[in-house]
């Protein structure tokens, strides 16, 4: 019989840590990420209220999704409009079909984008992972939705804050028909973070126009001062922005503000 050389057994004691390694790794939870690992019991009885998409964190208050596991039917809000379907569970992997929505308008642009973007990654979810409060949609490894546990499913939207009011200015000059108006609510005592956005399309509309910020009132921290701010674009160009202090929610101040933008110099 003719003996294994040293160097053939040293190859084939790599080959052997090398498979071991590879059969650990499939246990690891960032490779069960990749492969939507999930517990399909743990999907059912919570409303799941959606915190980014793509990676990418949103300010929408009201999308979010419940799973009824008796019916095998989803439903849930886009930010504007309520939705409901079907889903298919096979181990980790989730397939949603047969989705329907309302088709009310959005008044705010970027909420109807969140939704837009929201129902169409649906479609493309092949698996889930759920980690304590937090589900993840993904296809193929990758993050589509992530959503956190809000409560258990009640059918109705998540309780949200509303700080309402107009945008006008004194000059009499005619806004472009391409005019967009940008509202934010920022939080002064953290850098002007931005908590809650809006952007009217003018559309040949002239001023005053009403607005309607939809914030989390889980974000909302008393000691805090916030501000809501304005500013009118046209194909990228400021025209106007305030210059003033509108504060709101906290300090005594109420949810409601009259916003007077000043037209820049050229």
């Amino acid at each position: 019989m003719n003996a294994i050389s040293l160097p053939h057994k040293v190859l084939i004691l790599v080959l052997a840590i090398l498979i071991a390694g590879i059969s650990s790794l499939s246990a690891h939870p960032i490779a069960a990420t990749l492969a939507g690992a999930g517990t399909q019991s743990s999907l059912f009885g919570k409303k799941w209220k959606l915190i980014e998409i793509n990676g990418v964190a949103i300010n929408s208050t009201r999308a979010f999704i419940e799973f009824d596991e008796a019916t095998k039917r989803t439903s849930g809000d886009g930010g504007c409009n309520r939705f409901a379907g079907s889903f298919e569970l096979n181990g980790p992997g989730l397939k949603f079909s047969r989705t329907l929505s309302t088709k009310r308008a959005c008044l705010d642009q970027n909420i109807q984008q969140i939704e837009n973007t929201f129902l169409a990654n649906l479609e493309r979810v092949t698996g889930f992972l759920v980690r304590g409060d937090e589900l993840y949609l993904n296809a193929n490894g990758r993050s589509l939705l992530t959503f956190t546990s809000d409560a258990a499913g009640t059918g109705e939207a998540p309780p949200e804050g509303h700080v309402t009011g107009t945008v006008t200015y004194l000059q009499r000059i005619a806004l472009p028909a391409n005019a967009m108006i940008k509202i934010s609510l920022r939080d002064v005592s953290r850098r002007g973070a931005t908590i809650a956005e809006q952007t009217i399309r003018a559309e040949g509309r002239q001023v005053p126009f009403n607005f309607d910020l939809q914030y989390d009132p889980g974000r909302i921290v008393q000691s805090h001062r916030y501000v809501v701010q304005a500013r009118i674009e046209s194909r990228g160009r400021l025209l106007f922005s305030s210059t003033n202090s509108y504060p709101v929610i906290t300090g005594g101040h109420s949810n409601t503000a009259r916003i007077l933008v000043n037209r820049l110099r050229r």
